[in-house]
């Protein structure tokens, strides 16, 4: 990736820029605002009741992990979503195509730029990550896996955004596109896994097709996300009885295996979208239409 050009002259933007810094700081600033308040008020607690209570440091994690999953989540559309239909505002898409660089190149080296500043927010935000440990909770296994997982979920995203970048002439379109889909991701998913719970009579809705429903939360990051913080809190009761399980036909292996289905699920659609990305790029650029 190295010697991708896309790659290399993306890494130079970004990192002149005063922007992403002033974001990076933004980021750890509410983080950290959290982590050391909610710590106060844990320690505090323990000086009042002469105990220590490690439940409260893994809460003071989960807190620490779902605000930052959720601000990635909101940063990543508008970090890779502007990568291609900005190039072709500007009218630099046609010269860039009509160097060595085809259209995989490209898509792959703005989606890794892109990437590499979100690996950025992740590692940077280390230190308030780890104030759990001062007392314990969790393995740096558990850190690792959420922190990989968080990746994964910003590539998958990206992958979709720049997809949108690639089929919208307009910046705009795109951004708006992209904030549409991951809302639908997240919450259009969710809502349609109890859509029979809107029917008077849940019987009209057969157990298969209310089972073919749930599968969709395979495709929803924050429910692995989900899944992951109940694991690590020592409990998955919570995320069973959200799958209805087992009053439902799903089977036991997709439930204990949740983290490897999903992975494989979102994996296989953003190779989808980045393949739809690199063909709708080089059929409208040969056709004159980048």
């Amino acid at each position: 990736m190295i010697r991708n050009p896309v790659y290399e002259k993306e890494l130079r933007m970004t990192y002149r820029s005063i922007r992403i810094i002033a974001i990076i700081m933004i980021f750890n600033i509410i983080l950290a605002l959290v982590g050391i308040s909610r710590l106060s008020y844990i320690i505090n607690d323990m000086h009042f009741n002469g105990s220590a209570e490690y439940s409260a440091m893994l809460q003071l994690y989960i807190l620490i992990a779902t605000i930052e999953f959720l601000l990635l989540i909101l940063i990543i559309p508008g970090q890779t979503s502007t990568a291609i239909s900005g190039e072709r505002e500007r009218r630099t898409l046609d010269t860039i195509l009509s160097t060595t660089i085809t259209p995989f190149t490209l898509i792959i080296g703005k989606l890794a730029a892109s990437l590499n500043t979100i690996a950025l927010f992740i590692l940077s935000s280390l230190p308030v990550l780890s104030l759990v440990f001062i007392y314990g909770g969790i393995q740096l296994s558990d850190l690792i896996l959420l922190l990989g997982y968080m990746l994964f979920t910003a590539a998958c995203i990206g992958s979709a955004s720049i997809c949108f970048s690639s089929l919208f002439r307009r910046t705009a379109t795109s951004i708006i596109t992209s904030y549409g889909f991951t809302f639908f991701l997240f919450i259009g998913t969710l809502c349609l896994t109890e859509l029979p719970a809107l029917f008077s009579n849940t019987n009209a809705v057969s157990p298969t097709i209310k089972t073919l429903l749930l599968y969709f939360l395979l495709f929803n990051p924050g429910i692995t996300f989900y899944y992951i913080m109940n694991i690590q809190a020592g409990s998955s009761t919570a995320f069973m009885k959200l799958l209805h399980f087992p009053h439902l036909y799903m089977t036991e292996f997709v439930t204990n295996h949740w983290i490897l289905m999903s992975i494989l699920v979102q994996f296989t659609v953003s190779v989808l979208f980045l393949f739809f990305a690199v063909r709708h790029l080089k059929n409208n650029f040969y056709s004159g239409k980048a």
